[in-house]
């Protein structure tokens, strides 16, 4: 557990909702879940989402960010992603859904929420190593989330 100052007093707070609060400073604009109809690797899903950012970022003509969690609920599970997108506002998601489905699978896409708690969901798979967590490289660059990653406070 990390200590935080809340008023005069210092609390602990659990590494999750840290990270979980480090996630709240960005401008999210869409949570989206995505799935594979086929078994893929984690490396096939990550260039699956990576290559579809890519076209969506090109043809609207924006810079996207996100947080993306590639997991699989159950052993022997396909892989499914959740990923918050930052720099999404104004795009039209149900074709980049459909972009989804016809090349991959399933694709929820929503406008996103902070009272749906997904940051701390994140933030929950992020410390108990239950998935791997990829942050695009214009958020890798913030000190917060070198603390996180290595466990100590700078």
């Amino acid at each position: 557990m990390q200590k935080v100052n809340i008023g005069d007093a210092e609390v602990a707070k659990p590494q999750f909702q840290v990270y979980g609060d480090w996630l709240s400073e960005f401008a999210w604009s869409h949570y989206a879940k995505l799935t594979f109809r086929e078994q893929v690797g984690a490396t096939t899903a990550r260039r699956t989402f990576h290559r579809w950012k890519r076209k969506m970022s090109a043809r609207e003509h924006r810079r996207i960010e996100y947080v993306l969690v590639v997991e699989r609920a159950f052993p022997g599970d396909n892989l499914h992603l959740h990923a918050l997108l930052a720099g999404t506002q104004g795009v039209k998601m149900r074709r980049w859904a459909k972009r989804w489905f016809l090349k991959a699978g399933w694709a929820q896409i929503t406008a996103y929420d902070p009272e749906q708690g997904i940051r701390y969901y994140v933030g929950k798979k992020f410390v108990k190593g239950e998935a791997e967590i990829v942050v695009s490289p214009g958020l890798r660059s913030t000190a917060k989330l070198d603390m996180l990653s290595d466990g100590s406070q700078n």
